[in-house]
């Protein structure tokens, strides 16, 4: 059962607001990039465009959440249940929970696209398919997975189920925590095939936060998700060019 975690109401809107700010400087150092480039606008294959298109929001959160900790004289394990003797533990049964939900969210988006295609509604390209397209040098790729298995799912985690949730809950309104937190994961993803697989792993997530009481399982699951995505896109892209080879 998840134990009582330190975030009020008044914490969490603090901690959104210190987000924006850290979104709106990284915004402002991408167009200074871009104004020193002398570029009209960065080129999207590069490094350092992947780096603000990634780290805008996913930054924000890590930076936010860690000042945040810090002005509250709040430490990790008390906000999201990180103890180091258990990490072993969280760590295991986040990569079980991950692997039994990973035939589950493929099944799902295979059934979501059904949908769209019966009617007649066109499958738009996922944004982060886009983004692992564009990176097609070395130094991007490697960044786009490091990125994508250990960045994205802590900003995440952190935020959707470390905080949103326990606070929405301590609030009186569980049902609402979970579904709530859930939709709003899986929305902000801008994608309405992954929507229903991403819906049904943010459940997932947070049902695996409840039996844990510790944020690592989560990050696991979410991040092994991802690196099995991930591994099958660049895999079926690798064979697709032999094959036109």
């Amino acid at each position: 059962m998840l134990s009582e975690k330190p975030w009020k109401p008044e914490r969490v809107v603090l901690l959104l607001l210190g987000t924006v700010v850290c979104f709106g400087w990284v915004s402002m150092a991408g167009g200074a990039a871009q104004h020193f480039s002398g570029q009209q606008k960065l080129d999207e294959h590069s490094l350092v465009y992947l780096l603000i298109v990634t780290m805008s929001l996913h930054g924000s959160v890590l930076v936010a959440t860690a000042v945040a900790l810090w002005w509250f004289h709040i430490s990790w394990r008390e906000a999201f249940g990180l103890a180091t003797g258990d990490a072993g533990r969280a760590m295991l049964l986040g990569a079980l929970a991950g692997a039994v939900f990973l035939p589950v969210g493929w099944m799902l988006q295979m059934l979501s696209g059904e949908i769209l295609s019966r009617l007649h509604r066109d499958v738009p390209i996922q944004e982060a398919v886009q983004t692992m397209q564009k990176a097609d040098t070395w130094d991007c790729r490697a960044y786009f997975i490091v990125f994508s298995i250990l960045i994205a799912p802590a900003a995440e985690e952190i935020l959707f189920r470390g905080v949103l949730y326990p606070a929405i809950k301590q609030l009186g309104f569980p049902r609402t925590a979970l579904w709530g937190t859930a939709a709003l994961f899986a929305a902000i993803h801008f994608n309405l095939p992954i929507f229903l697989p991403l819906l049904a792993l943010g459940l997932a997530l947070a049902l695996l936060y409840e039996l844990t009481n510790n944020l690592l399982a989560s990050i696991t699951a979410h991040g092994l998700f991802n690196a099995v995505n991930i591994a099958v896109f660049y895999l079926s892209q690798d064979t697709v060019r032999q094959i036109h080879k």
